[in-house]
This record gives structure tokens, C-alpha cells and sequence, in this order.
């Protein structure tokens, strides 16, 4: 075996080099002829960190050590056999069901979520969130908003307090988690989210104080959410650097180097390179968001920033818009930036009309799949098993597209308004999908995850190899089985980290109502039910009433009305109530379950 001279220079009096004497004979002779065949660059190398190559040859004659020892106990008590191999087997099998498990459970809150019914999903969430985990706290808080459950904020709270300790720690560079990551694998360690979701963590919690008309928190939260992602981009770059610093320390550490000759190595990652490459070519797909910049959060920012009387939100606007050069978010930099806003600025202008913005959220967010690969690795002690398991980007799911307003029978619809389509409330226009900027997240990552399977790898095979050859000095039955146990255990323990939130939206719309124009197919005849319908392929329409509301109306009284129209008889409709009078945002949330719905800002 050509072994363990890059981690210890056999001609140095140090005591790394002191440890090689305890390495088995036909070690050392095979360390030894490498040394005679290496290059001064090489040796250099080798000298360049003495206590960390020290360290790990002390650990690896230990492992050795500690397999002989093992072997010993269990040959000399034979009813110990069964129980050392049964436990071994039990431990693997463990490993086996808690990973199925986890993807498991969260595909079964999907299942509730998406299919069944929020309140159930938001239960199921809950209980597995005991433990402050902070992906089933995330799936509890942005369920629980979704139906107005009362522990939404408080939820919702826990989750960002959770995201801090671990975006502080560093989301990529945690050395415990690293490391229970390389023994076994990135399941391993805790779940610590992406800054996406830590985005969408205060984008929600905005939402949810909007519309308990606490709006001083809900700025304080939308604030948040744009510092977290503008800080985004320079995050990442030290974490990457950091993570794959650390990474290559490790490979630097780890007995890769030591179990195969360096041409060997080098058509082992050859062979790996291309088969990653080759795997996620369909990122290229995706577009990009520069600086990690969900326009949706950029456009809510302006939106409700402008509505309550504070400029700052026109560049907002100017962000958003010139990320989706949307045609409703121009007209909003229009509108406000002439001074037509009649919010609680109470500005005037050439446009004093009211209006109704409409953000609608559909689909399901991307998730992870798995590709994995095993390649034979060839030493002169054998053959071991070298694996390697990656997540793969999967795009989101559509139940629904082709959102439309329609005024009534006989009124416009599939983008137009009333009076022949001169409405300014246009088509539904898509400002945001997720898959893009969970895309972009996930390959700022996927240098570091790569890197950390491939060492993960290493270390198991160095542990094959060690074990392997330290129970073949005392029996070669004993060498056998621990070959074939420490190849299962490596084949058990080689699997991607598929975790993510399932609650997010693939896709966020936009929509904008002018009340004149209601006004005006009202008086008309052409809506003589006083209301309008948002239509979807795979849907019941949405009813939204319209009504003219007294000025000195409470926030109290808004809320019974909404109570009351959500208690009508005919709860097969979803609907809601606006007022022509007053400026108003609609949420809505579309499921093939159920339309989830609120008003979340009004005057």
C-alpha cells in the first residue's frame, strides 16, 4: 500500500515520524520505497504541516489498534460475534430509515399542505418542531399563516431567532457539524437553512403583522428582509472560501492520499468531475438573480413603504422593476412618484383614484432529488467501495397558471378591465419564481457540498482500509468481515442532504385594480352584482365584493366584515370584501386544496 507519506516524512526525527514504527512491517517497507521515489517539491510538501500529519497517523494506528483489539474481545467470547454484527447491522439499518424518514415526513406535509388541508400540514409541522428544528418551524410558521392560526408570529419568531444562531455560526462552516458531516454524512448535521428562506422567514412575518395592522412591525420585518438579502452575496463569498478552505484542510488530513498512488487518485476525480458537471448542467437554465434579490420582497417593500407615506419605497420600485420590467410595477413608479398616492401620506395628484394591489402566490417551491455513484477503488490491499451521493436541483410544480380578473358578466377578463379593456387593471403578471433563486443559492453551494461528499468518502474508505488491515494481522476472517462491514457501513452512510422547505411558492403574481373602473361597470350595468372574480383553470372563481365604506370604519369593523363575508352560507366560494374608497393589498395563496386568502393592508 503506498502509504501515509504525505501526511509523515519517514526521515524526519519528529514525533509524527516516530509513529510509523507502530504501522505494521509491510507498511513501512511500502512508505519507505515511496520516500526513495519522491521529488524535493514533494518532500517539501510533506514537512509543510508536521503536527497535523503527527496527528492523523496517531489516529490511524489507533483505529488499527482499536479493530485488533475489537476482534480479540469478540474471538475470545464466540456468542459476542453475533451480538457485535447484529448491533452493527441494526446501527446501519437506523441510518437507512432516519434518512427515509425525514424525506418521508416532509413529503407527507406536502401531501396535507398542497392536497388536503393547511390545518393538518400546520399540525403535522408543529409536532415536529418541538425540537426547534428549523425546517419544521419554518413549514409550522408559514402554514400557520396561511390559516390564520394564533402561534403564526410567535412560530414565526422561533424560526428567525433558530436562522440567526446558525447563519452567525456560518450556514456552510460549522467545524462540529463538519465533522459529524464527514463520518457520516450531511444528514448528519442540523438543518440550517439558506438565506432565501431566512428571506422569506421576514417576508412573512411582514405579511403576518400587515395583516394584524401592525404595521410598525411589519416595516421593522420588510427592512430585515432586504438588509438579508443585499448582505447575501458577500455572505456567501466568505462562506464559500471558508468551507472549501476547511474542506481542503481535511482532504489534506484524510487517508485518500494514502490508500492509492497518485495516478490512481487522479483517474478516480477525473472520473468524478465529468459525472458532476455532466449532472447539473440544467442550472444553467435558470436565470440568475444578481446579489440574491427576490424581486416579490423588493416590490411588497415599495408597495407598502409608499402606502405609508415613506419615499424610500420608489426604489424599491426601481429594483423590482428593472428585474421583471414589469408593466404593473411601472405604472406603480408612475403613479406614486406623481404624487397620486392618496394613502397615509394623504398626497394628492393628477391620479386621486383608489386602488386594490393583489399578490397571489401559486405552485410549489423546487426541491432536491438525489444522484449518487460508487466507483471501485483498486489498492494494492484490495478493492473498497468509494461513494459519493449529491443533491440535484428539481424545478417547482404549477397546479395552476392563467390568473385573470373578470368584472362580471359580460365585463372583460383574461387582462382587461371594464369599457372595452381600457381598465388599468391588466393580466395577472408573474414577478418572482422561486426556482430561480433557489437555484442561485443552491449553486453558490454546491462547491462545498461536493467537496465535503468527497472527503466524507475518503475518511470512510481510509477507516475500510485501516480497519480492514489492522484485523488481518490477528486473523483473516476477521479482515474479511470487517471488509464487508465497513463497506456496508460506507454504502449505508453515502446519501445527499435532501431536506428543504416544501411551503414555499414556485410562482408570485401581481395584479392591480383601478376602483373608478368597478365603479364604472357598476353604474354601467355590466357588473349588477357589485362584485368581481379572479378566474383559474383549476379553480372556482374568487369573488371579491365590492362595497363603499364609511371613512371612520375601525380596524375592528373591517375585520367583522371580513369574518362575516369568509362565515357566508355558500362557503364552497372563497371571497372577500374591498372598499372603492380606500386603497387596500389582497394576499392570496393558491393551493389545489384551497385558495388562502386576507386582506393585508388597508387605510
Amino acid at each position: 500500500m503506498q502509504n501515509m507519506t504525505k501526511y509523515i516524512n519517514i526521515n524526519a526525527e519528529s514525533k509524527g515520524a516516530r509513529m510509523q514504527h507502530k504501522l505494521p512491517r509491510k507498511i513501512q517497507d511500502e512508505m519507505q520505497n515511496q520516500a526513495r521515489s519522491q521529488t524535493p517539491k514533494q518532500i517539501q510538501m510533506q514537512n509543510k504541516y508536521p503536527r497535523i500529519r503527527a496527528l492523523f497517523a496517531r489516529l490511524f494506528g489507533r483505529i488499527q489498534s482499536l479493530g485488533k483489539s475489537m476482534w480479540r474481545l469478540v474471538d475470545r467470547f464466540q456468542p459476542l460475534r453475533l451480538v457485535t454484527f447484529g448491533g452493527v447491522f441494526t446501527a446501519l439499518a437506523f441510518i437507512f430509515s432516519a434518512c427515509a424518514t425525514d424525506i418521508k415526513n416532509l413529503e407527507h406535509f406536502s401531501q396535507l399542505y398542497y392536497m388536503d388541508s393547511a390545518q393538518k400540514a400546520h399540525h403535522f409541522a408543529q409536532k415536529k418542531a418541538q425540537d426547534d428544528d428549523l425546517l419544521w418551524l419554518m413549514q409550522a410558521g408559514i402554514s400557520g399563516f396561511s390559516i390564520d392560526a394564533k402561534d403564526t408570529g410567535k412560530i414565526l419568531e422561533k424560526s428567525e431567532d433558530v436562522f440567526n444562531e446558525f447563519e452567525k455560526a456560518g450556514i456552510l462552516t460549522s467545524g462540529l457539524a463538519q465533522t459529524g458531516a464527514v463520518l457520516v454524512n450531511d444528514n448528519a448535521m442540523s438543518y440550517k437553512g439558506n438565506i432565501y428562506e431566512g428571506v422569506f422567514l421576514n417576508y412573512y412575518k411582514a405579511l403576518h403583522f400587515m395583516s394584524e395592522r401592525n404595521y410598525m412591525s411589519a416595516r421593522v420585518e420588510l427592512n430585515r428582509a432586504n438588509d438579508r438579502q443585499r448582505r447575501a452575496k458577500e455572505y456567501y463569498t466568505k462562506q464559500i472560501n471558508e468551507a472549501l478552505e476547511s474542506s481542503n484542510e481535511q482532504l489534506q488530513k484524510s487517508e485518500l492520499a494514502s490508500i492509492s498512488s497518485p495516478a490512481q487518485r487522479s483517474k478516480t476525480f477525473d472520473e468524478i468531475n465529468p459525472i458532476i458537471a455532466q449532472k447539473y448542467t440544467n442550472l444553467a437554465k435558470f436565470q440568475a438573480f444578481d446579489g440574491f434579490i427576490n424581486p416579490a420582497v423588493s416590490y411588497l417593500s415599495g408597495l407598502f413603504f409608499l402606502l405609508e407615506g415613506d419615499s424610500k419605497g420608489l426604489d424599491y420600485l426601481k429594483e423590482a422593476y428593472g428585474m421583471t420590467n414589469s408593466k404593473i410595477i411601472a405604472s406603480d413608479m408612475l403613479y406614486f412618484s406623481g404624487g397620486g398616492a392618496s394613502g397615509r401620506s394623504g398626497a394628492g395628484g393628477a391620479d386621486a383614484d383608489k386602488y386594490t394591489w393583489i399578490i397571489l402566490e401559486s405552485g410549489r417551491q423546487a426541491h432536491k432529488s438525489e444522484e449518487s455513484f460508487s466507483l471501485p477503488l483498486f489498492t494494492s490491499s484490495g478493492l473498497y467501495h468509494f461513494g459519493i451521493a449529491l443533491p440535484q436541483f428539481e424545478a417547482g410544480v404549477d397546479y395552476e397558471r392563467g390568473f385573470a380578473l373578470d368584472f362580471g358578466a359580460g365585463g372583460a377578463s383574461g387582462g382587461a378591465g371594464a369599457n372595452g379593456g381600457k381598465s388599468s387593471a391588466g393580466a395577472f403578471e408573474e414577478i418572482a419564481n422561486t426556482d430561480d433563486i433557489i437555484a442561485t443559492e443552491f449553486e453558490k453551494q454546491l462547491s462545498a457540498i461536493a467537496s465535503r461528499a468527497i472527503i466524507s468518502a475518503s475518511v470512510k474508505l481510509a477507516s475500510q482500509i485501516a480497519l480492514t488491515q489492522g484485523l488481518k494481522q490477528v486473523d483473516e476472517g476477521a479482515s474479511l468481515i470487517a471488509s464487508l462491514i465497513s463497506g456496508v457501513y460506507s454504502m449505508a452512510t453515502t446519501a445527499a442532504d435532501l431536506r428543504i422547505a416544501s411551503v414555499l411558492p414556485r410562482r408570485i403574481y401581481i395584479a392591480k385594480i383601478r376602483h373608478n373602473d368597478l365603479r364604472d361597470s357598476i353604474d354601467s350595468g355590466i357588473n349588477s352584482g357589485g362584485a368581481l372574480q379572479i378566474l383559474a383553470s383549476n379553480h372556482a372563481p374568487f369573488r371579491i365584493n365590492v362595497e363603499n365604506c364609511q371613512a371612520t370604519d375601525s380596524s375592528a369593523t373591517h375585520s367583522a366584515r371580513d369574518a362575516k363575508t369568509k362565515s357566508k352560507a355558500n362557503s364552497k366560494i372563497a371571497q372577500t370584501n374591498i372598499c372603492l374608497n380606500q386603497n387596500s393589498i389582497l394576499y392570496l395563496r393558491y393551493t389545489p386544496a384551497q385558495i388562502h386568502h386576507k386582506i393585508i393592508w388597508r387605510e
